[in-house]
């Protein structure tokens, strides 16, 4: 085996872990997700309608969902004039919401 032929196999077993590991972390998320598109969430900042969740390890130890939608009022319920999306983090959700 040549150092070459080595690099080869370390890069593409890195490559297999890094997809079985995204595989894993996507179906964690998942499984402990209580939201679906369309429902209203609330964190600390405010609640959206979420329109879109992807998987995400960002302050969190295991993986978690990031909820992408636009903001609505706490007063109307209704979108702000305005217009505005955000993320919301599921650690953030107040309880209640979940």
């Amino acid at each position: 085996m040549t150092p070459e032929d080595y690099e080869k196999e370390l890069t593409e077993l890195e490559n297999k872990f890094d997809s079985e590991k995204t595989a894993l972390d996507e179906k964690y998320a998942a499984v402990n997700n209580t939201v679906k598109i369309g429902d209203l969430v609330t964190d600390h900042i405010g609640t959206i309608k979420v329109e879109k969740i992807k998987t995400a390890i960002i302050n969190s130890v295991v993986p978690h969902c990031a909820y992408w939608g636009t903001r609505i009022t706490k007063d109307s319920g209704k979108p702000y004039k305005r217009g505005g999306k955000r993320w919301v983090a599921q650690y953030n959700i107040k309880k209640g919401d979940e």
